[in-house]
């Protein structure tokens, strides 16, 4: 669906959540979040390489990360899609991280778990 293969892309994938960890709301989440910014990268950042790292552990943390063009400076301002993602993380109580120039971003998560919020609550 995303077009990797179309566009000659090499696409690394290390995962190792733990579902029974994940509610369903962070579950959803993090497929949403995890959609745009794959669409993200087909449409808009012209890399070569992306690796989509998933760490489990008292958050899930994700990290994307493309050699590609990088976000504009406006990004913010400019699209509905990276801002859609930050409301959704942080109403989970969890944290966005980008850093982005011409040599491509990198983007993390940090969403926290079933067991790390229940002790939180």
């Amino acid at each position: 669906e995303m077009g990797f293969d179309e566009r000659s892309v090499i696409f690394k994938l290390n995962f190792g959540l733990m579902v029974e960890k994940l509610d369903e709301v962070t579950t959803v989440t993090i497929y949403r979040v995890l959609q745009e910014l794959l669409n993200n990268v087909c449409k808009h950042a012209n890399a070569s390489e992306v690796q989509l790292t998933l760490i489990p552990g008292s958050q899930v943390n994700l990290e994307l990360r493309d050699n590609g063009v990088g976000l504009p400076n406006n990004w913010r301002q400019k699209g509905q899609g990276l801002r859609g993602i930050e409301e959704r993380i942080q109403a989970l109580g969890g944290h966005l991280s980008i850093v982005s120039n011409d040599k491509g971003s990198r983007i993390t998560v940090n969403l926290p778990t079933k067991s790390n919020s229940a002790l939180t609550t």
